[in-house]
Order: C-alpha cells, then sequence, then structure tokens
C-alpha cells in the first residue's frame, strides 16, 4: 500500500470526481421531480386560493383583479418555500479510514480467527493463515 500511495490516492480521487458527478445529476432530477411537484401542487390549490385569497398575497400580486396568471406564481413560490431545495435532501459524501497492519496483528489468534471467520466462504481460516504465513509478512533474506 505504501509504495503504491500515489496510485490510490488517485483513485481516491478519481473515485470523488466520480460520486460529486453523480450527485449532481441526482440533484439535478429531484430538483426537476419536485418543480413538477410544486407546479402540480399549485394547480390543484389554485381554485381553493382563488376563493379565499390570503392576506399576505394581495400586496404582491401584479394587478388588482385576482387573475390565476397572477396568483399561480405566488402560490408556486411559497409552496417551494416550504418544500425547500433538493440540496437538502441529498448530500453523499466519501470518507475514507485507513487501518494499519502489523506483523503484531497477522500473528494474533484472536485476529486470525476473526479473519477466518469473515473469509469462511473463500476458504476460511485456512487460506487466512496461507495469505498471512510468516514467510510472507516478513520474508527471510539470506
Amino acid at each position: 500500500m505504501r509504495r503504491n500511495r500515489a496510485d490510490f490516492d488517485l483513485c481516491l480521487k478519481l473515485f470523488e470526481a466520480q460520486i460529486e458527478a453523480f450527485a449532481a445529476a441526482v440533484l439535478r432530477e429531484l430538483q426537476s421531480k419536485l418543480d413538477e411537484a410544486v407546479t402540480a401542487l399549485a394547480r390543484t390549490l389554485l381554485p381553493r386560493i382563488r376563493d379565499r385569497v390570503p392576506q399576505r398575497y394581495i400586496p404582491v400580486l401584479p394587478t388588482s383583479q385576482i387573475t390565476d396568471v397572477g396568483l399561480l406564481p405566488i402560490l408556486e413560490q411559497d409552496i417551494k418555500e416550504y418544500f425547500g431545495s433538493s440540496t437538502e435532501v441529498f448530500k453523499p459524501e466519501l470518507s475514507c479510514i485507513f487501518k494499519d497492519s502489523t506483523y503484531k496483528s497477522i500473528i494474533n489468534n484472536d485476529f486470525l480467527e476473526a479473519l477466518g471467520n469473515a473469509l469462511r466462504k473463500g476458504g476460511g481460516k485456512r487460506l487466512a493463515e496461507q495469505m498471512l504465513s510468516k514467510h510472507v509478512a516478513a520474508p527471510e533474506t539470506n
């Protein structure tokens, strides 16, 4: 790992860029669907709001006459403020935790047992012992 750290860091940066691109695409789609839902809800509520216009809408209406054309954008804005934006819903992020295995940990029976249990489907404890034999972990030189 240490000798390939630069390559690993590069892969992490690439992965993080992919996550950001994915998040941007998801946020665009979420915002589009949220806008559609707000418009549909505003159109559904419009007849009831038209009959009983809230007092806070009256000063911002474009004309003194209440029309659907003037009322709909105000109602949509009101609903958008209530729902918030898609950025509050979806925020993926990458976090890395680096763990180090030492010679003491790979010869520890508890570690080998836990690794053996984790690798049970792929050969279990025997596979872990083969992977982490003393020769592989710390080869002798003559």
